[in-house]
């Protein structure tokens, strides 16, 4: 606080790293440095955004993609992620509880790039509609 006013963005910080703490208690994350790695990439996100990235990076003298990386690895500390890692890492995560025969074929797909960012929530869907149907089953 300075001059008795409260910063607000700390306060609305605090509050979205509050709701990602406990939806990661939700799920039994343990409470541990990744986690609260993870906790803050997220509420990094919440509170910049893409258009809070580009505006860190407008005046900046480097390309913007260059910045762009910069401000991301140092908000993630210093982990860089690509698009192939991004969607590997949710493919394996959503393929958990799937069954064996099911789970290989999303591997399969994945291995072979038929699975990439840009149709990575399509398939995400459908991961979740064969849970629900091997569910029925």
């Amino acid at each position: 606080m300075s001059n008795g006013n409260p910063n607000w963005d700390k306060i609305a910080e605090g509050k979205v790293r509050h709701g990602f703490a406990i939806e990661a208690f939700k799920k039994e994350m343990p409470l541990n440095k990744e986690t609260m790695d993870e906790i803050d990439r997220w509420v990094y996100f919440v509170m910049h955004g893409i258009e809070g990235l580009k505006k860190i990076i407008s005046d900046s003298k480097k390309s913007p993609d260059e910045e762009l990386v910069d401000k991301v690895v140092e908000a993630t500390n210093g982990e860089k992620i690509t698009d192939e890692n991004h969607v590997e890492n949710k493919i394996k995560e959503a393929v958990e509880g799937l069954g064996k025969r099911n789970a290989n074929k999303v591997m399969k797909a994945l291995k072979e790039g038929k699975i990439t960012l840009g149709n990575l929530d399509t398939s995400l869907e459908r991961i979740q509609e064969m849970k629900q149907a091997q569910g029925n089953a």
